[in-house]
């Protein structure tokens, strides 16, 4: 009897032993069930953010052969982050002034040093800030003739550009081509003038800058390119760049209007130029360099966004951006050579990307800065849309501007207060670069005359008032 008890005694410790491993067994499933159940939802968020970031990207629609290098080089998204403020009216945070006001709510900015980088939309933004500068009787740095002030060096000399209208040493807008060199630039804009550069992909710049200079200034070394590519000058540029420029230190800047110009316009050192192209702590050191002098970098692929930031940026009006394209594609023979497309082989890309290392480099840099940039502005593309629908009227206006129809009104909107357009300022905006550099030029100099005339006029009163006391 006791031997039974002792046996279902041991029979219900089993039950018992069995119930509590099938509890925990339960209880651990359930664990592991929470756990996969969040590890999916994680899964699907990623996923999730990915396809919009894809979205995002694709409506850019970056240009070859940038997009295929990003994908390729997820290092590069590091790149991302805020534009550093630099010190005064200019600096306020953009997120601060989310949503965006209409226009005066904040001191516009007038004071911009503008590095006018070749073939890369430049004129037209230098269209913009002279015809900005006209409405405000500001102080433009000019060459004291044609219309660039420096293109072999950085040096700015003071008695090759037009004195200041008021005798001071600083001016408010520099928008003519330099060597840019912050030094040389101190010297006659104060640090908190705001400074904006623009970019452009590289082999569409160095395209470009080939077609404009070897049909219309061209130099000895794109000369000897010519003569061994005179059938095909494109596809033997990309394929034997060196052919037309040489990359030794010695060479004037002036002949490398093809290599890798627009770093040269920053103030690329050319020192041991060839082998530097394999240096990359020196690469990284000019573009850091860069990040912490521009306060802005445009993209002239991108234009019309970045007029809108830079509008942002400057507390512009709207009818200061309004533009027409300026000193566009040199315009060949519908049979020269010039107009064969180029073949884009692997291996032509490869070889045209090593020798223009630092366009590319500095492209790809600034390129996801400014698409930063882009993202954390408020309602951006309803501005943006905003500015192309009055771009529009202003484009078919200034093509039929008569007397009989005296200005184009662009009325009120949420973006921009009522303004005028008139056919004069159609004739700015349409003008050639050295036509209204001129024009400014010579405003400039009657300014002076005048200002120093009437200091005079006073200074000879006053010794008169002081004579008769």
């Amino acid at each position: 009897m006791a031997e039974a008890g002792q046996k279902t005694h041991s029979a219900h410790n089993g039950c018992k032993t069995i119930l509590r491993t099938k509890s925990k067994l339960k209880i651990l499933f359930l664990r592991q069930k929470r756990r996969l159940c969040f590890a999916l939802s994680l899964v699907a968020m990623v996923l999730i953010l990915h396809l919009c970031w894809v979205s995002y990207v694709d409506r850019l629609v970056i240009p070859f052969p940038f997009y295929l290098q990003l994908w390729r080089n997820a290092s590069c998204l590091e790149c991302l982050r805020p534009m550093p403020a630099r010190t005064g009216p200019q600096g306020s945070d953009h997120q601060a002034r989310c949503p965006v006001p209409k226009y005066g709510a904040f001191p516009e900015t007038r004071q911009v040093v503008f590095a006018k980088v070749h073939k890369a939309a430049s004129s037209t933004v230098q269209n913009i800030l002279l015809r900005f500068a006209m409405a405000r009787n500001l102080s433009v740095l000019l060459p004291n003739h044609k219309a660039t002030i420096n293109q072999a060096s950085p040096y700015i000399d003071r008695n090759a550009v037009v004195p200041h209208p008021e005798g001071k040493t600083m001016f408010d807008i520099l928008c003519n081509h330099v060597v840019y060199d912050e030094k040389e630039i101190s010297k006659y804009f104060p640090e908190s003038a705001a400074r904006v550069a623009i970019i452009r992909e590289p082999m569409s710049q160095a395209l470009s800058a080939l077609v404009y200079f070897a049909t219309r200034f061209p130099t000895r070394e794109l000369w000897r390119g010519l003569s061994k590519h005179p059938d095909d000058p494109v596809n033997g540029f990309l394929n034997h760049p060196e052919d037309f420029s040489s990359e030794t230190s010695q060479t004037n800047l002036e002949e490398f209007f093809v290599n890798n110009r627009m770093s040269v316009d920053l103030g690329l050192d050319l020192l041991d130029f060839k082998s530097s192209k394999q240096n990359q702590s020196k690469i990284r050191s000019f573009l850091k360099r860069l990040e912490a002098e521009f306060d802005l970098v445009l993209i002239s692929d991108y234009f019309d966004e970045s007029i809108i930031l830079l509008r942002r940026y400057l507390h512009w009006s709207m009818k200061d951006i309004v533009y027409l394209r300026v000193n566009t594609a040199y315009r060949t023979q519908n049979n020269s050579v010039w107009n064969r497309k180029p073949n884009l082989t692997a291996t032509t890309v490869s070889t045209f990307r090593r020798w223009a290392i630092y366009d590319y480099e500095l492209y790809e840099h600034f390129l996801p800065i400014f698409f930063k940039k882009l993202k954390s502005e408020c309602s951006f593309h309803e501005e943006l849309n905003a500015f192309r629908l009055i771009l529009k009227d202003v484009v078919t206006y200034c093509s039929n501007a008569t007397a009989a129809k005296p200005h184009l009104l662009v009325p009120e909107g949420a973006w921009n207060g009522e303004f005028t357009v008139s056919p004069s300022d159609c004739r700015l905006m349409a003008a050639p670069e050295e036509d209204l550099v001129e024009v400014v030029r010579q405003t400039q100099r009657r300014r002076r005359a005048e200002f120093f005339r009437e200091s005079r006029r006073r200074l000879s009163k006053k010794f008169k008032t002081s004579g008769k006391s």
